[in-house]
């Protein structure tokens, strides 16, 4: 394939609707520098610690305690359903924590690594409590005045506004507001205001993070926590006008080192840059690689996660590459153009932890399987999922998640006993396992349906809490799965057994 290298990058858009979750969003700082550098993992290691929080409530409703996410933690959400639980999460040095439920809007909390946060619930009332004390008086808006998403300022509320909905949840309350377009075609005077603005707006956010860096002189982690928030501010600020308003060119500040650099992994928020940045570039290459593609093939990940070097700085290709990878293990990409992706990822690049990070993404590829518990007709719990693909080395397997319950599952059980009879001594090891089902009724139509004299017919007895189910997201049946012959899992969503399509896949693995 040509490399698209007459690609404009300031015409790349992005493709995200116009919705934006209402959380405590930041800014960039405009002049201001971190100062330390990402050189060793131990670095990265000793900003992490947890915080303990104790919750007491009588308002008979499920509490949710959660951490922000991200580039090297999880997000955390523990849901607290009793009276009274004491829970922990993994936070920054300084970091924030949400406390949310139903009948509230979301709260967050300013929290240090070693904390004890005591949470009070009770019917009209919350209090909350760190380390025994008083939570001291905090709001990040007070940084971030007059620059909020959800309040624009009088000069840039000439050219969007805000439809905000309350969303009502299990867990909580939320808002989403939907950002709509005032101005369709900008002339130069308007254009002009525009960048004005932002540049305004972003030596305000320079001179707040120098303020919070002096502010906090003795507490490094707390005043990098403000600068990292009014930094984001600043990023999603921007990324609504070149949405809005692509001419502009501003893609280009959003693609500049002020937001990617290897320093920038240091910032508590730095996934939020790489994840947004990526997204928002991501359509337009695709549309860009298809034009050198041949006729009739779509452009994909892959595709993008090898073009990526020929459009961005070495840097700036490197952290997209790392969201580009994790997006083609969500989206269930085949696993050898996982392995391709990840393995060029390896040799080209240095960073162990980067690495490390990226390989947590391909082995969540690879689900563990020795943790679902099969049950037999004849009540037999011994075998396992990764004992009968070990024993089957050597044939390609496939794998169907079904039910008694499950029409469209039923439906195609005959066509699934032709496609075994077809492939009888060929090398294709078929397995049934039926999910969220009972005993009795899971044996009745196995019965019906042919499958009681199977060699591989199972109940799956923990479905409920199996890292392997959970791992290859089994939210829906019917569900298949294919194996190699190596036993590696190739197929994350195979075709279904009433498919042409899975005829051509058998017969390509079986050398036929």
């Amino acid at each position: 394939m040509k490399s698209p290298k007459n690609i404009n990058r300031s015409n790349f858009r992005p493709i995200w609707l116009l919705a934006i979750v209402v959380v405590a969003v930041a800014f960039s700082c405009g002049g201001c520098k971190a100062e330390r550098k990402p050189t060793a993992e131990k670095a990265r290691d000793q900003r992490l610690g947890r915080v303990v929080v104790v919750v007491h409530s009588d308002l008979g409703i499920p509490v949710t305690i959660s951490s922000l996410p991200a580039f090297d933690k999880s997000n955390e959400r523990k849901v607290i359903d009793g009276t009274a639980d004491t829970v922990e999460l993994t936070v920054y040095e300084a970091d924030l924590m949400t406390v949310m439920h139903r009948n509230m809007y979301n709260d967050t909390l300013l929290v240090r690594k070693g904390d004890t946060v005591f949470l009070d619930f009770q019917k009209g009332t919350y209090s909350k409590r760190v380390n025994n004390n008083e939570t001291e008086a905090f709001n990040l808006q007070y940084y971030i005045e007059g620059t909020s998403i959800l309040t624009p300022d009088p000069v840039l509320g000439t050219f969007y506004g805000l439809r905000c909905i309350d969303i009502r949840g299990d867990f909580q309350k939320d808002r989403v507001c939907h950002i709509e377009k005032k101005v369709d075609k900008l002339d130069s005077v308007q254009a002009g205001l525009i960048k004005s603005r932002l540049k305004a707006i972003g030596e305000l956010y320079g001179q707040n993070a120098q303020w919070a860096a002096q502010r906090y002189v003795d507490e490094p982690a707390l005043s990098q926590l403000l600068i990292d928030e009014l930094r984001r501010t600043y990023f999603n600020k921007l990324h609504i006008f070149d949405y809005l308003y692509p001419e502009l060119g501003i893609v280009q500040e959003m693609n500049s080192e002020r937001f990617f650099n290897d320093s920038t992994i240091l910032y508590p928020r730095f996934s939020h840059y790489i994840n947004l940045g990526f997204e928002h570039n991501k359509a337009r290459l695709l549309d860009s690689i298809e034009q050198f593609l041949p006729a009739g093939e779509r452009a994909n990940l892959s595709h993008v996660f090898d073009e990526l070097p020929s459009v961005y700085s070495d840097t700036l290709a490197k952290y997209f590459r790392v969201a580009c990878l994790n997006q083609m293990v969500r989206a269930k990409y085949d696993v050898d153009a996982v392995k391709k992706s990840y393995d060029q990822f390896v040799r080209t690049y240095q960073d162990e932890w980067l690495i490390n990070n990226v390989k947590n993404a391909y082995d969540w590829a690879q689900p563990m399987l020795n943790d679902v518990r099969l049950l037999t007709l004849d009540n037999d719990s011994s075998a396992t999922l990764l004992s009968i693909i070990q024993d089957n080395r050597g044939k390609v397997i496939y794998i169907d998640f079904w039910a008694s319950w499950c029409s469209p599952c039923r439906e195609v059980m005959p066509a699934a006993k032709a496609l075994r009879e077809k492939y009888a001594s060929r090398g294709v090891v078929f397995i049934y396992l039926a999910i969220k089902d009972k005993f009795d009724e899971w044996k009745a139509a196995s019965d019906a349906e042919g499958l009681a004299g199977l060699p591989y017919n199972f109940l799956v007895t923990n479905d409920r809490n199996s890292t392997y189910l959970r791992d290859i997201n089994l939210t829906s049946i019917p569900r298949y799965l294919l194996y190699d012959q190596t036993g590696i899992l190739k197929h994350n969503d195979a075709p279904g057994p009433d498919t042409e399509e899975i005829s051509e896949i058998f017969d390509r693995y079986i050398g036929n």
